[in-house]
């Protein structure tokens, strides 16, 4: 009876070449450099959306922090104003 590994080896063998892939061995490195080429394409272009995204999420950020320092500033201004006008009332 054959072990787990044997089967496994005996159905890698018998299981055709992944799609696009010749099983003529002077295609080989041609094909190989091929995927290569394409899979640094891809990664390269991912990286550059990755930095575009990065980017614009920190711009993102930098005009929340803006806003957020502009609303905190006008909630000062008006419990300033407040204040005054509580400290007003109790004058008159």
């Amino acid at each position: 009876m054959a072990d787990r590994d044997d089967v496994m080896v005996l159905a890698a063998e018998d299981a055709p070449p992944p799609a696009g892939l010749a099983v003529d061995d002077e295609d080989n490195p041609q094909q190989i450099e091929h995927l290569l080429r394409a899979a640094t394409a891809h990664a390269e272009a991912w990286l550059q959306q990755r930095e575009a995204i990065v980017a614009r999420l920190q711009d993102i950020r930098a005009t929340a922090d803006r806003l957020l320092a502009q609303i905190g500033g006008a909630v000062e201004v008006n419990s300033a104003r407040d204040a005054v006008g509580q400290h007003s009332s109790l004058r008159r």
